[in-house]
């Protein structure tokens, strides 16, 4: 244990609040404010990373979470102007709904009244933006919702071990600062979203033990600061990329159990006189497995 870049997407305007919303008293005010407009506002703010349609479907974990928003006890706190400190909230509490929170084995705080920097595997930064979301062996299900692109702030993300599903959302791009992304041994397909390339703090990528698919891009090789690459035991395929000469930092590779085929790159041999410590594949020598250039190049062959 230890993704390509998005545009901010654009809605289409809408004024209806979604028709779920718990009952408020008219004449409650915010800042001298009927309850029902702070509401339109809130909702407006929140469709800048949700879809409105999914923000008003009744039981959808956008609408919950926006639900959750209004009636946690917190709302006298969201008052326009808003902060992005509301986004934030709601796209923790999103994760929680996405996620099948009600079924964690731990959830201290999560989705409660105290500050989202408080809950249950949630770090951040002084300035209250958060930085580490660790929610490994904590019996997650469902899909890692597309919102958390917008955790702007965000360094590591530590998922594994859960029943997670689907595919890694494509707005892992937007997150420029993210250095590790571990999600290994859960239940995701699909391919590595080829925004994550663009993500150069990127340190740690541990996606073995599930069943992803599709190639290993060249832009592998614009992430000059990795040190571990664990993709084993998925069905990626294709050749492993020539591109590994500027990454001078990296020390485990894992390519074994999937469908790799062709040489062991030789940027990436010359990385065992350089910094690379372990690189297993699958090279025992089938006709169909990977080859490799020197014994001293793979560590190990399965």
């Amino acid at each position: 244990e230890i993704g390509r870049a998005v545009a901010t997407p654009s809605y289409p305007k809408e004024t209806e609040v979604p028709t779920s919303l718990p009952s408020f008293h008219r004449m409650q005010k915010c800042n001298d404010m009927f309850e029902a407009q702070r509401q339109n506002l809130i909702l407006k703010e929140l469709k800048m990373v949700s879809r409105p349609e999914d923000l008003k479907r009744d039981g959808s974990p956008q609408n919950l979470a926006f639900n959750w928003m209004i009636e946690s006890g917190m709302e006298a706190n969201y008052c326009p102007p808003f902060g992005s400190n509301l986004t934030q909230r709601y796209i923790m509490a999103l994760i929680y709904y996405h996620l099948g929170g009600y079924k964690w084995k731990k959830e201290r705080e999560f989705a409660s009244t105290a500050h989202e920097c408080s809950w249950e595997g949630v770090e951040c930064n002084e300035l209250k933006k958060v930085v580490s979301i660790s929610l490994d062996e904590n019996e997650l299900s469902g899909s890692i919702p597309d919102e958390i692109g917008f955790l702007h702030d965000l360094k590591a993300l530590d998922l594994d071990l859960n029943s997670i599903t689907g595919s890694l959302p494509s707005t892992l791009g937007l997150l420029r600062h993210l250095e590790s992304l571990d999600v290994d041994s859960n239940f995701l397909t699909g391919e590595i979203p080829s925004g994550l390339y663009n993500n150069t703090s990127l340190r740690v990528i541990d996606l073995d033990n599930n069943t992803m698919s599709g190639t290993l891009s060249p832009s592998i090789g614009d992430l000059v600061n990795l040190k571990f690459l664990q993709l084993h035991n998925n069905n990626f395929s294709g050749t492993i990329p020539n591109v590994f000469k500027k990454l001078v930092n990296l020390e485990y590779t894992y390519f074994h159990l999937n469908n790799f085929k062709g040489r062991m790159p030789s940027s990436l041999c010359r990385l065992r006189r350089v910094s690379l410590i372990e690189n297993w594949a699958d090279c025992s020598g089938r006709q169909d497995s990977v080859k490799c250039a020197s014994p001293s190049c793979c560590t190990l062959c399965r």
